[in-house]
């Protein structure tokens, strides 16, 4: 299974958007959203644009 993570800061809570994925169309995915914790004060005051990057990771069963 091919993995990857991808940090954003939501602008709009009733849509999100993930762009530039290395997937196929047609290929099922599954979605899942953990939300940090703490994040809403700290994003408030200096948002970090860099936490946008794409990371692949690779899990081996």
């Amino acid at each position: 299974m091919l993995a990857y993570r991808k940090y954003i800061t939501i602008e709009n809570p009733q849509h999100i958007e993930l762009t530039d994925l290395s997937l196929k169309v047609g290929q099922q995915v599954e979605v899942l959203i953990l939300v940090r914790e703490n994040t809403i004060e700290k994003n408030a005051l200096s948002p970090d644009k860099s936490q946008q990057l794409l990371t692949p990771l690779l899990f081996v069963r």
